[in-house]
């Protein structure tokens, strides 16, 4: 009987050890999703920023390039937006609305 208890003893260590190693990896994943969460903010609210800026700055109808340029700019942010939604656990996030109606 004695040897059973030292056996089952042995396993218990090896299971603590085992979740212990568990959390730790958990832990570390977690702060790797929140570094990506900030540098993703991080780069919406870049194309956020460079998105109003060039249409703050195009005044005259003969920029249409630069207007494509904008369109283009606020469907990479909305594509980016959708697409940490969908791999983002906990709930989606909702991309900018574009300014004055669709781009």
């Amino acid at each position: 009987m004695s040897n059973r208890l030292v056996a089952l003893g042995r396993r218990a260590d090896y299971q603590i050890r085992q979740n212990e190693a568990l959390m730790a990896a958990i832990d570390e994943l977690r702060a790797a999703v929140a570094a990506e969460k900030t540098v993703t903010a991080g780069v919406l609210r870049l194309l956020e920023d460079l998105n109003t800026r060039l249409k703050a700055a195009v005044t005259d109808e003969s920029l249409q390039g630069v207007k494509e340029v904008i369109a283009d700019l606020t469907a990479n942010t909305a594509a980016l937006s959708a697409a940490v939604s969908a791999n983002t656990p906990g709930g989606p996030v909702e991309p900018p609305p574009p300014e004055g109606g669709t781009p």
